[in-house]
């Protein structure tokens, strides 16, 4: 096993939460936020699709056990970003209702006026008196509808966890010497950016390894400083990084 060297400079130091990645990737928006397996990043919220026939208030409910809301959509890109990437060609509920007065949109557990629309031609119409919850069909478009309706989906939206504190550095003293007995998960289908930020949001998460070819990660609950040799293993398709306070 070749002798461990710290070599810290420009070229293997990578920055994950606030700081931009230029090392990584630059496929992401943005690397200043994270968020829970499942999710889908934009800006700085997360947004989760749950595929199952519910209410509004049922919606609401499954939100808020995600610690969550349901998504009020804000602007045009978001509104893409959801209906693109997040919930493509389904109806789905979203975030604002009029219970309260006729025409007056609410939002939020604050009940704050609406700020974007996106209506379908001729909406909101209040049929037959009885609509006043929010449906984006699967053309995108939005249309006021019974709260009581059963949808095939509805959208959660929360905040983004930021962990600007920790950077990861790349071992490049030791190629392909990788770490093993300590791996504490595996995550198939993994970009090296969201590998890192699963370690940031995992209390054990001390180092990971990470298989470009494969987009493959595991998470290690130990650092190479504190095994030994036979800890190691070499592989032409790994890459291993610690993490630095």
């Amino acid at each position: 096993m070749p002798t461990i060297k710290c070599i810290l400079s420009i070229t293997n130091v990578i920055f994950v939460a606030f700081l931009t990645l230029t090392l990584w990737t630059t496929s992401l928006q943005s690397a200043d936020y994270i968020c829970p397996s499942g999710w889908s990043h934009f800006s700085s919220n997360c947004y989760f699709l749950d595929a199952n026939r519910m209410t509004w208030d049922d919606a609401l409910k499954t939100c808020q056990g995600y610690d969550a809301w349901i998504a009020e959509i804000t602007s045009d890109a978001e509104q893409s970003f959801i209906t693109t990437h997040v919930a493509p060609g389904i109806n789905f509920w979203i975030d604002c209702r009029d219970t309260v007065l006729e025409g007056t949109w609410r939002c939020g557990n604050d009940d704050h006026p609406i700020t974007f629309t996106n209506w379908n031609e001729g909406e909101p119409n209040n049929y037959l008196n009885n609509e006043d919850c929010i449906k984006v069909d699967s053309t995108s478009l939005w249309n006021d509808y019974p709260c009581t309706a059963l949808l095939s989906a509805s959208v959660c939206k929360k905040a983004a966890t930021r962990s600007g504190s920790k950077v990861f550095k790349k071992d490049s003293s030791n190629p392909g010497y990788c770490l093993r007995n300590n791996v504490i998960e595996e995550i198939d289908q993994s970009t090296l950016i969201n590998c890192g930020g699963r370690c940031l949001m995992t209390e054990d998460c001390a180092s990971i390894n990470y298989f470009p070819r494969r987009d493959r990660c595991q998470l290690n609950s130990v650092i190479k400083a504190e095994v030994a040799d036979s800890d190691y293993f070499k592989s032409s398709d790994c890459e291993y990084f610690d993490i630095l306070s």
